[in-house]
């Protein structure tokens, strides 16, 4: 593998999520007749469009370091971990009341039991987490 890897993630609000939640939105108001509604419907999407952050994973042994980059439309956040401190990397999982309700993301576990999860949502599907997961594990733990 080479070194750096990167990982580049986009956090579950797709333009296509966006776009359902206005198209939800202005049938609710204009054709069913109900404003309240509708209008939580726009402040959803608004909430999801502002939220929106950008994540880029990058593993390190140069450095032994592992960055979580976060860039939103209002800055950056950057958390850095040694690969030291990190004793797993796990996929963790939400579960639903079936399959299609079950949502994963990526955690790191720490040396002091502490979990790090890379985003704050759950995202259905779990193919792609399982991909950093597994690849992860091989490129900080090398095996």
């Amino acid at each position: 593998m080479e070194n750096p890897l990167v990982f580049r993630d986009r956090q579950g609000d797709s333009l296509l999520i966006q776009g359902a939640v206005f198209a939800a939105a202005s049938l609710i108001w204009f054709l069913v007749n109900i404003p309240i509604a509708g209008v939580a419907f726009v402040i959803v999407g608004i909430g999801m469009i502002v939220s929106g952050r950008n994540l880029t994973v990058t593993a390190d042994r140069t450095t032994r370091l592992l960055r979580l980059e976060y860039q939103s439309r209002f800055g950056r956040q950057v958390k850095t971990f040694s690969f030291d401190e990190i004793v797993d990397i796990r996929l963790e999982r939400s579960s639903g009341s079936s399959e299609s309700d079950t949502g994963y993301r990526v955690i790191a576990v720490l040396t002091d039991g502490q979990k790090i999860p890379f985003h704050s949502l759950f995202t259905t599907g779990g193919e792609d987490e399982r991909h950093q997961v597994t690849t992860l594990r091989a490129f900080i733990f090398n095996k």
